[in-house]
């Protein structure tokens, strides 16, 4: 009998029935647990069964919980059944399949073939035997042809046969040879390349994995991406501080640093956020930068504001004004005006917050910035739709 593979909305009722729980509470990690077996019933049955037993989903008072996993290890069984098919390739077919579990989803011919360092008729041979074997997929999606895993845990399963030593080279080789083959478009790929320098761990890979990171990062950030911009800037900026990105870094770092806490500031991390605020304001005092420091004051005032600290958030935002001022950055001022309108608002402070507010259209107006303009009558817009009167509004 062959069996179809499950849909998520067949995961949601399966859960639903099995645990007898609300449709609802499964939805997420039926999403999960479908990204992960594509719906196989076998790899499903298996990984439910493997999460029972480990305890992960368990009874609490009748009830069954722990759908909220983020990540679901791979079942002892089917790491066995999916390593038989694995185990009965030939060595130069394996060798190309470690390589693409390295390289990931979608994989170009011509990097793949690179990478194997094999002939054209040995590659062709090895790609039809994984073929074959139910082990890879190709698409003819001109101008390239891209292999793929005939299943994700078939990557995922070779991947973690391979040792660490291995693992490390591929990576560095595979990093470098993406680089080569995108030339001019490589930091469009800046998270794929980052994955792999990052892996690679050679201290010779360091300058490039820093250097993608921080476009995979900023890239994220202006995309709202907050989580994963997180993440790759943090990690560009241990490479920093650990000094193995020495080459031309130093100067990326004070950016890099905004970036992060402001990545930080976004997922209501206040703590980290602060630390990292307090460290560029830091570094810009020190290089005599007023109109850097006022910017992050403002940030401070910013992230005082959002903590419940509204009082605290004033005394930043006039530090702010007064720096802005002292360096005639009018567009910070300007900023520096609404946040602190915002906050006087809160406080009940009406008259006060109006005040700022109108100081502040002035002087986009004078300007003639149209976009920062639009901030403050946005602001303004607020301001009288809460505290009247509603025409000026």
């Amino acid at each position: 009998l062959q069996l179809a593979p499950l849909t998520e909305a067949h995961l949601r009722e399966l859960l639903a029935r099995a645990f007898a729980v609300d449709d609802a509470r499964v939805r997420h990690f039926a999403a999960l647990l479908h990204h992960r077996t594509l719906g196989n019933p076998f790899f499903v049955e298996e990984t439910i069964k493997t999460l029972v037993e480990r305890g992960a989903l368990r009874q609490d008072n009748g009830v069954w919980v722990g759908w909220g996993l983020e990540d679901i290890d791979l079942p002892p069984t089917i790491r066995e059944s999916l390593l038989e098919r694995v185990d009965a390739l030939t060595t130069r077919a394996r060798d190309v399949a470690n390589i693409a579990a390295v390289c990931g989803a979608r994989v170009p011919h011509d990097l793949l073939h690179e990478a194997s360092g094999q002939s054209s008729e040995e590659f062709i041979a090895a790609v039809e035997e994984l073929r074959a074997r139910n082990v890879a997929t190709d698409a003819d999606e001109p101008p390239d042809i891209l292999y793929d895993f005939s299943h994700p845990l078939l990557q995922r399963t070779i991947y973690e046969e391979l040792g660490a030593a291995q693992r490390r080279e591929l990576h560095g080789r595979i990093g470098l040879l993406m680089e080569r083959h995108l030339g001019a478009d490589a930091e469009s790929r800046a998270a794929d390349l980052a994955h792999h320098f990052v892996r690679s761990g050679t201290t010779g890979l360091a300058p490039r994995s820093f250097r993608y990171l921080l476009r995979a990062g900023r890239d994220a950030l202006s995309k709202h991406a907050d989580r994963e911009a997180a993440r790759y800037l943090q990690l560009a900026l241990d490479l920093a501080d650990g000094g193995s990105a020495v080459d031309g870094t130093a100067a990326h770092v004070p950016g890099l640093i905004e970036d992060l806490a402001r990545a930080r500031q976004r997922l209501a991390e206040h703590q980290p956020s602060q630390a990292l605020w307090m460290r560029a304001r830091a570094a810009s005092a020190s290089s005599g930068d007023e109109a850097g420091v006022a910017r992050i004051e403002r940030r401070l005032g910013l992230l005082a504001y959002w903590s419940g600290q509204v009082d605290l958030s004033l005394a930043h935002y006039d530090a702010a004004l007064d720096l802005a001022r002292r360096s005639a950055r009018r567009d910070i001022e300007v900023r520096a005006l609404v946040s602190k309108a915002v906050a006087l608002q809160t406080l009940g402070r009406h008259v006060e917050a109006k005040r700022e507010a109108h100081a502040a259209l002035a002087i986009a107006e004078a300007m003639g910035d149209v976009g920062l303009r639009a901030r403050v009558e946005r602001a303004l817009l607020v301001l009288y739709t809460y505290t009247g009167p509603v025409e000026a509004a």
